[in-house]
């Protein structure tokens, strides 16, 4: 199964889906499973360096059509830092599942990873 990378496009309100860097679409709501939670480090310096938003952080795991089940957690990233981090401020790096719906909230099932906290 492919692994796709999605992120939260502002412009459209929705999630854009890409497939090896290329479009394949865009929809309200994601369910992804085996995922990571990717930031590209340049793109990352590039908004600390300009101040200006720039794609750079993903989800990547492979499409589900079912929904996940079991506790879940609220996740942001928080561009300050370049990490996916919890309400809390736990940064997480992989979760067995994540939903992302269609107010932009994504909620991870299964979250691992490094446990460092980040306060603001």
């Amino acid at each position: 199964m492919p692994k796709f990378y999605v992120h939260r496009n502002l412009n459209r309100s929705c999630w854009s889906i890409l497939d090896r860097g290329k479009l394949r679409g865009y929809r309200k709501e994601v369910t992804l499973r085996d995922v990571e939670f990717r930031v590209r480090p340049g793109g990352h310096a590039r908004y600390l360096r300009e101040a200006t938003r720039n794609v750079h952080a993903f989800v990547v795991g492979t499409i589900s059509r079912g929904m996940p089940q079991g506790r879940r957690t609220r996740i942001r990233y928080d561009l300050d830092y370049g990490k996916f981090v919890d309400l809390n401020g736990r940064a997480y790096t992989h979760a067995n599942a994540v939903r992302m719906d269609k107010n932009g909230q994504v909620w991870g099932y299964g979250l691992g990873g490094k446990h460092e906290v980040f306060t603001q």
